[in-house]
């Protein structure tokens, strides 16, 4: 084997041990993803359940907060309702996280509720979205209706929280910031809250 032909395979050896670099590394990424946003899940669940508790301690008032899971363990969507529902709870909240690899430039919170007759749904969505939009770190996108699983089958008024965005790399690091997520936890926590006592007050 002369030198040209050395250099030759040692190139394509090269190029063939990047190529599987890179296909392990789009792998180990496809694979964190879902862990990620299942730890980023149960974070957000736990802080609300923290804030309420403490907002309860200030107010003198008892709020049971029921958590679907407090762990990474995976449970039906059937099952998630059947919680709420059997346990007769007043409000429903379930959070995500986003993921969108066509643009990732979008970035946001959004707030989704059953359909445009669902007022209550839709006050609670609007009024997070608007405790959420007073943050100065936290973008925020729209309240809008969708027809998603746990908000069709639930018999209490229900919103889903899509935190953010873990195709945007900016927004992904800020969602694994522990300041970031108690802020966020803060902001949802008080738009329930806010329209809890608007009701009181109509």
């Amino acid at each position: 084997m002369n030198r040209k032909q050395y250099r030759k395979r040692k190139k394509l050896r090269k190029r063939k041990i990047k190529r599987l670099m890179i296909a392990y590394l789009l792998r180990a990424i496809v694979i964190l993803i879902p862990i990620i946003m299942m730890i980023l899940m149960v974070c957000g669940c736990l802080y609300i359940y923290e804030r309420f508790t403490k907002e309860d301690e200030k107010v003198n008032k008892y709020i049971e907060v029921i958590l679907t899971r407090s762990s990474g363990e995976n449970i039906s969507l059937a099952d998630r309702t059947s919680v709420a529902n059997d346990s007769n709870a007043d409000f429903f909240i379930s959070l995500h996280c986003n993921y969108y690899e066509k643009d990732t430039q979008i970035a946001g919170l959004e707030c989704y509720y059953n359909n445009s007759n669902a007022t209550e749904s839709k006050g609670y969505a609007e009024s997070i979205i608007n405790a959420v939009s007073l943050s100065e770190d936290i973008v925020t996108r729209y309240a809008k209706t969708e027809d998603y699983y746990v908000l069709r089958n639930t018999q209490m008024p229900a919103v889903l929280v899509e935190m953010g965005f873990l195709s945007n790399y900016s927004e992904s690091q800020k969602l694994l910031d522990d300041d970031y997520q108690e802020s966020l936890a803060q902001r949802i926590a008080e738009g329930i809250s806010n329209e809890i006592k608007r009701g009181e007050n109509l």
